[in-house]
């Protein structure tokens, strides 16, 4: 697979953009890896700032920069799958973490349908 392929998919699991030429194929391959399994998020975040520095995820600096966030998590009660916010492409994996999103009014939706969960500390 082509190192641009690869960091693709990685964007597509967790939401985190690299740049390919900042790591070899073997490199992309243990992130690739590891952004599969939400479970092991921080792992990434370790590697990839390991192997070339911070990476850049996918406006979701931005987002938590530019307002309010709701952390939630799927409701294993209903829907069957996992979630993908429109805006900031943030996943919201079935049976994973709770993940910090934008407050918005998709956000807001899905936990009004019961399809998120509000998670609270």
């Amino acid at each position: 697979m082509a190192k641009k392929d690869t960091a693709a998919e990685i964007k597509a699991a967790n939401g985190v953009e690299l740049n390919p030429d900042d790591y070899t194929q073997a490199e992309l391959d243990t992130l690739l890896a590891l952004a599969k399994d939400p479970a092991k998020r921080a792992e990434f975040d370790a590697q990839a700032k390991a192997l070339k520095g911070t990476p850049q995820a996918s406006s979701t600096v931005a987002e938590e920069d530019a307002g309010p966030t709701l952390t939630v998590k799927v409701n294993p009660d209903k829907g069957s799958g996992s979630y993908l916010h429109p805006v900031s492409k943030q996943a919201v994996v079935r049976g994973g973490e709770a993940v910090k999103l934008p407050d918005d009014a998709w956000t807001q939706d899905m936990v009004a349908k019961r399809f998120l969960l509000e998670v609270r500390k």
